[in-house]
């Protein structure tokens, strides 16, 4: 079985501790989930994060298009991004939101769009 306070502690620590942290709790997670089956929270807590790069990568190629707004939760900027993207504010936008991106501290950036 999953102890879930020891699954939510890791996750907290995963979030506001740095860079050596963060190693031991990937350590610690992939003995967690190793043995646990696909279903467990564990995984669904973990893979479903959102990450920086994804962000950028989206923005950069296809940002005229909103998608990076979807993948980062906010369906309504997407929905407007999409609906405008043949006045080419949405690119100009999307440039916008990759100097954003690229200068938010990674935990900043989990802080404001990982929220569960």
């Amino acid at each position: 079985m999953v102890d879930y306070p020891l699954v939510w502690g890791i996750y907290r620590l995963y979030r506001v501790g740095g860079d050596v942290t963060r190693t031991l709790v990937n350590i610690n997670l992939f003995r967690l989930v190793s043995h646990h089956s696909h279903s467990s929270p564990v995984n669904y807590l973990f893979i479903n994060m959102k990450t920086k790069t994804t962000a950028i990568i989206l923005s950069f190629f296809l940002g005229g298009f909103g998608i990076q707004k979807f993948y980062l939760g906010q369906t309504t900027a997407g929905i407007l991004y999409f609906l405008f993207c043949w006045t080419f504010i949405p690119a100009i936008l999307a440039w916008i939101d990759i100097i954003k991106i690229s200068c938010m501290s990674e935990e900043k950036f989990n802080l404001e769009y990982n929220k569960k």
